[in-house]
């Protein structure tokens, strides 16, 4: 967000994916380490410990407060059809895993692609079926909204993950290249 408020600079508008009323939680990772050190050398655990910001935000209240310490005097344009979606597994009213999917065109197929970027599953919830539930569920997801097929990478070590990938989904054989690209 901050590289898009100082593009909004020179430009005079800064793009928000979706409507922004999207919530975000930040926490900086010092605040984070300082809260763990505290918690792993106490005297007494309890049991699930939130370590996290006070309250979550809109992702215009982010834009807006990014664009006013840069000093851009800039637009907000929201993009309600932006193509990116989250999905998450719940236990006993428990976030236990997500999922972050996005849909892009292909030169191949009639209909989009579902990329399937993000999976996470709490260590607690892990070899419980949650990864394959959120799996199974981006799968309804993109067949429901015409996607031809759903995709996405996982690092070659990550033999874990590989297991279950095998029984779910077909390895493409591709291999990946990429380069960052600084702005």
């Amino acid at each position: 967000m901050a590289t898009k408020a100082l593009a909004a600079r020179s430009s005079g508008t800064l793009e928000l994916w979706g409507d922004g009323s999207q919530l975000r939680s930040y926490l900086h990772v010092d605040d984070a380490v300082d809260r763990i050190i505290t918690i792993t050398t106490a005297d007494r655990y309890d049991g699930p410990v939130n370590v996290g910001a006070a309250g979550p935000v809109t992702c215009r209240e982010i834009a807006e407060l990014c664009l006013d310490i840069v000093g851009a005097d800039a637009d907000i344009v929201t993009d309600p059809a932006e193509p990116m979606f989250a999905l998450g597994a719940f236990h006993n009213n428990n976030l236990v895993g997500i999922t972050h999917i996005i849909y892009h065109r292909s030169c191949w197929t009639s209909g989009d692609y579902c990329y399937l970027q993000d999976l996470f599953t709490a260590e607690n919830a892990r070899n419980k079926g949650v990864a394959t539930t959120l799996i199974e569920a981006v799968y309804a997801r993109a067949k429901a909204d015409g996607a031809s097929r759903v995709h996405w990478l996982t690092h070659e070590t990550n033999a874990t993950a590989q297991k279950l990938y095998e029984k779910v989904a077909a390895r493409s054989g591709f291999i990946q290249y990429r380069k960052i690209l600084s702005l």
